[in-house]
Parts: C-alpha cells; sequence; structure tokens
C-alpha cells in the first residue's frame, strides 16, 4: 500500500509525453532493522510547476498518512526520501520501513 502510488505515479505522471522506453526499478535490501526499499524510473522527473505547488500531492498525503500510523503503532520511524534525478531525468524514491516480526 505505501509502493504503490508512487509506482502509479511514475506510470501515469512519469512517462507521460516521453520519447524513449520507460523503466521502473524496485529494490529491497535489510539494513539495520529495517526495510529499504529503493524505486527509481527514467521519467520526466518532477516538473518545475510541480515542485511550487502550495499543497502536497494526494498519494505523497495518502503516504505520510499510512507511515504516520505505522510510526504511532510501532514506535518507529519509517520514512521516505523523493530526489528528482540530475537533468530530470527521472525520480528516485528511499523509503525505510521497520521490519515487523510477527510472534
Amino acid at each position: 500500500m505505501i509502493l504503490q502510488p508512487f509506482i502509479e505515479n511514475s506510470i501515469e505522471h512519469g512517462f507521460k509525453n516521453i520519447s524513449h522506453e520507460g523503466f521502473i526499478n524496485i529494490r529491497f535490501d535489510i539494513k539495520d532493522k529495517s526495510l529499504q526499499i529503493t524505486i527509481t524510473d527514467n521519467g520526466q522527473g518532477i516538473k518545475d510547476h510541480e515542485k511550487h505547488k502550495t499543497y502536497p500531492s494526494r498519494a505523497t498525503q495518502i503516504i505520510k498518512d499510512r507511515l504516520f500510523l505505522l510510526n504511532k503503532t510501532y514506535k518507529s520511524n519509517a520514512n521516505f526520501v523523493l530526489t528528482t534525478l540530475q537533468n530530470d531525468t527521472g525520480i528516485k524514491v528511499e523509503i525505510n520501513l521497520p521490519v515487523i516480526y510477527k510472534t
């Protein structure tokens, strides 16, 4: 539920009107009791007019709400960082989630 909005945005917005074949790469790593997920695409990046919006995107707000609930429930520090790749050649999203073991 946390990855889906990022991937959907890559497809819907990042790959819209590009002249090359788009790709999405999703990587999962476990480090220091944390699940680190990295999503990269080669879409058009975040356009200047989107960088200066006075309100968060709906997808961003949904993810922040989900992470807030996760952090509250498990007393964790789940978060994400969104970076536009050099020359607007895509987006990189780094998501850190706690590893939760069922007992």
